[in-house]
């Protein structure tokens, strides 16, 4: 069997190596490891309201078996939250010690955090739902969209 090589063309990567990365704006692209990684930082700031909540706050029912079931919520809260950072990096793959590129989910997924855990703490029903809206902003075609549509009025203004 005879090899084929030529001057003109690279040779097309192998299996063994590294897959090519398709990212935009120098590397920071979204990706759906930033929404495991906005959950987490819901799960955890969901986690920390409810941990103060149940030792300062008023709204936890029952005396101390309220204050057990709040403290249980808020593990389950933490823990959760831990595993979904942990996923969202090793998904994230040779760009995550970069942490710009994760503004945006962790900012979104503690606004989110703190709204909805300031409404369940409230006794909030159905509605408490509702911000977790907020998490699709961390959704790669989301984010592409409004980087685009933000790269568009900067184009524009530097026309004028």
């Amino acid at each position: 069997m005879a090899a084929v090589s030529s001057k003109h063309r690279p040779l097309p990567p192998t299996r063994s190596g590294p897959l090519p990365r398709d990212t935009q704006a120098g590397g920071q692209a979204a990706s759906w490891a930033g929404v495991l990684v906005a959950l987490a930082a819901t799960a955890l700031t969901m986690a920390a309201l409810t941990f103060v909540a149940a030792f300062a706050g008023e709204n936890v029912a029952g005396e101390e078996a309220g204050r057990f079931w709040a403290l249980l919520f808020a593990g389950a809260l933490a823990l959760c939250g831990l595993f979904l950072a942990a996923l969202g990096l090793v998904l994230q793959g040779e760009g995550a010690p970069s942490g710009s590129r994760h503004v945006v989910p962790v900012a979104t997924g503690v606004a989110t955090g703190a709204v909805v855990g300031a409404l369940l703490l409230e006794g909030a029903g159905r509605e408490a739902v509702l911000p977790l809206l907020l998490l699709l902003l961390a959704t790669p075609p989301v984010r592409g969209a409004l980087a685009w549509i933000l790269r568009r009025q900067g184009t524009r203004g530097s026309r004028r």
